[in-house]
């Protein structure tokens, strides 16, 4: 490559990544004060003598430096001779600095890969894309920066220039080769359709202590198949669940929620409960062992990261988006755990989001659901400051809808949302729902407990009765597009306050969960929202700013 395009590529951006800001301002004034270029078209190698320090560039490659001060890596001498090799290419008005094309980074083939990284670095790139690392791409006219976040959740900076060879990408972990290069030009040659990662699919498969955990929790389901569930023991279960936390401890957490899924209808079974019923076992059993046939096969017929799912709780960045902030809800289980868990709603996406913190039974026992909701801060804010609050929010997020409010970058409030604007989101309507609920429902990565948050905009609305035997009220309503919906609300949920709302005559929206279990879709009210609630929140609040 001839000098003066390669100093072309040297944008300020690719500096700073390179070094650093800091170094990158010394080596300004460094370069201020030392004498240009006498050449217009230096050859190399080129000397200039820098500091009372002598640097050569050797050639058209970052990694072609010498420099007499012997600091190891990059230093202020080698980016100040940079920045006085750019300064050639300040006058020259007839060849103005090429533009970032994505076609000439792309790779085309396996080989490529190898070649530009080593065999190592491209196997590890695919094993870590094929298990689902996120990559993400922000084009500039001039250069492309690129973001790949592990599943260790270490996140990696990566800059594209706008020309040069695959050996000009600059990954901030300073090691060259490394695997995050090779992992960039691979998610990147994807997306552009160039080079598909399912070609080496071979290389996909799982390791000898996954595969010997899968022959076994097989072995306990055929166990169950020929006994059947009358015969089945309480200890046969309680193993089966056993199996189904060290599938999770075993990276392979979608076997572990088909068989945790399993594991509730049989006890459900044992205990006689009206929602349990065969047919609903006998299709788990069949999703846990397609599941588990598919990762025991040689060759897989679909590649690793979706077969064994992805944990949950893997925190990736999320860049800016607007939400609304709803309310919290605190709760204790039968063994003395608690928590609160608050909830939010991005109405571009009509997805929802959830801010939640726990304590198991007898671990730090002064600690209280109420305190941690009011403790709880996204950056500067506290947690209640967003209720009933549309804000600005970045920060990281888990695959299931889960903040991570400890690595929350941004928050910026915005205007209180009251009960008329609510209940205009388009995507409140029941039809909405319904279709997207049926598209999750269809995919092969659909949770096994089959609920999904949700709304229902209701005016009519017939009353409460209590069913202490399934520990929960019952009643049913309907839409405003004439739906009639049954609902349950849990008996530890009941208040005064709930069902004093529940029988007002006005609008109200429910917040809850669709269950679809029994075949025929549910809702399990969380709360109501009413214009009285909402308005009496807003009035509080104002009274405390």
């Amino acid at each position: 490559m001839h000098l003066s395009d390669w100093t072309r590529q040297l944008t300020d951006e690719y500096l700073i990544n390179w070094t650093s800001k800091g170094l990158f301002r010394r080596a300004g004034k460094l370069a201020d004060q030392s004498p240009d270029i006498s050449s217009a078209n230096p050859a190399l190698p080129l000397t200039l003598r820098i500091d009372h320090v002598d640097v050569t560039l050797s050639g058209t490659d970052l990694a072609q430096f010498t420099c007499q001060c012997g600091t190891l890596g990059s230093c202020v001498h080698q980016l100040a001779f940079l920045l006085k090799l750019r300064q050639l290419n300040a006058t020259d008005t007839t060849v103005s600095a090429a533009p970032f094309e994505a076609e000439r980074w792309c790779i085309r083939s396996r080989e490529a890969l190898d070649q530009a990284y080593g065999r190592g670095n491209a196997t590890q790139a695919i094993k870590l894309y094929q298990k689902g690392a996120l990559v993400t791409f922000e084009t500039q006219p001039n250069h492309c920066v690129v973001q790949v976040t592990l599943h260790s959740q270490k996140t990696y900076q990566l800059h594209f220039p706008a020309t040069g060879e695959w050996a000009s990408v600059l990954c901030n972990c300073q090691e060259t080769p490394c695997t995050h290069r090779a992992l960039a030009i691979l998610a990147f040659s994807v997306a552009h359709n160039t080079f598909s990662a399912e070609a080496d699919i071979e290389l996909d498969r799982l390791n000898p202590e996954q595969a010997e955990l899968v022959n076994t929790v097989q072995a306990w389901l055929q166990t169950l198949l020929k006994t059947g569930t009358t015969e089945t023991l309480k200890a046969q279960i309680d193993q089966g669940a056993g199996y189904s936390t060290e599938l999770n401890q075993a990276d392979l957490p979608k076997p572990a929620a088909l068989l945790g899924g399993l594991i509730s209808t049989l006890r459900l079974l044992q205990q006689k409960h009206y929602q349990a019923s065969h047919s609903r076992l006998l299709e788990q059993i069949a999703d846990v062992l397609l599941n588990l046939n598919a990762l025991s096969q040689p060759l897989l017929p679909q590649p690793l990261r979706e077969l064994a799912g992805q944990h949950r709780r893997l925190y990736r960045p999320q860049s800016s988006m607007t939400l609304i902030g709803l309310n919290a809800v605190f709760w204790q289980d039968e063994q003395r755990g608690r928590g609160f868990r608050y909830y939010c709603y991005d109405p571009q996406s009509a997805e929802f989001y959830t801010v939640a913190a726990s304590r198991k039974a007898g671990l730090d026992p002064s600690w209280s659901p109420q305190q941690g909701f009011h403790e709880c801060r996204l950056v500067m804010h506290p947690l209640s400051a967003a209720q009933f609050r549309e804000f600005e929010f970045a920060g990281a997020i888990s695959e299931d809808g889960s903040i991570n409010a400890a690595q929350t970058r941004h928050v910026h409030l915005l205007r209180p949302v009251t009960f008329a604007m609510l209940r205009a989101l388009p995507a409140l309507s029941i039809q909405a729902q319904w279709q997207k609920l049926a598209g999750k429902l269809v995919a092969p990565t659909a949770p096994a407990h089959r609920d999904y948050l949700g709304w229902v905009v209701t005016q009519s609305r017939r009353p409460l009765h209590a069913e202490p035997a399934l520990g929960e009220w019952q009643a049913s309503c309907q839409s405003l597009c004439g739906h009639d919906i049954r609902v349950r609300v849990p008996a530890d949920t009941m208040s005064a306050d709930l069902q004093q709302r529940w029988n007002a005559a006005t609008d109200a929206v429910l917040f809850g969960r669709w269950q679809t279990g029994q075949g025929h879709p549910t809702f399990q009210c969380i709360t109501l929202l009413d214009d009285t609630l909402m308005q009496q929140h807003h009035q509080n609040g104002h009274s405390h700013d």
